[in-house]
């Protein structure tokens, strides 16, 4: 890999995790966001573990937000919104029929 691109992968990485962080506290998709933002953690994860051996990972807790990003994609209702609670608990209108 060209060292002229680092800088950029870092800016991704981070707009990335910004925007995984502001979803899932707004609550937008969140199952689908947990599973993102998983897979995101565990490649942190597992570049860490290559480049700085096991004990800096575990140091730093990122197995422990893998597992509660884990956690969160397998009780976390599909595809909910903020807005599905509503729309749920609307009745429709009936015209006596």
């Amino acid at each position: 890999m060209s060292k002229a691109l680092i800088p950029t992968i870092g800016v991704v990485e981070t707009v990335i995790e910004f925007t995984l962080a502001v979803a899932l506290l707004v609550g937008v998709y969140q199952r689908m966001i947990a599973w993102a933002s998983t897979t995101l953690l565990m490649s942190f994860a597992l570049t860490m573990s290559i480049a700085l051996g096991i004990r800096v990972p575990l140091g730093y807790g990122v197995f422990t937000a893998v597992g509660g990003a884990l956690l969160l994609g397998a009780v976390a209702s599909p595809r909910s919104t903020p807005f599905a609670e509503a729309h749920a608990t609307a009745t429709p209108a009936t015209d006596g029929r």
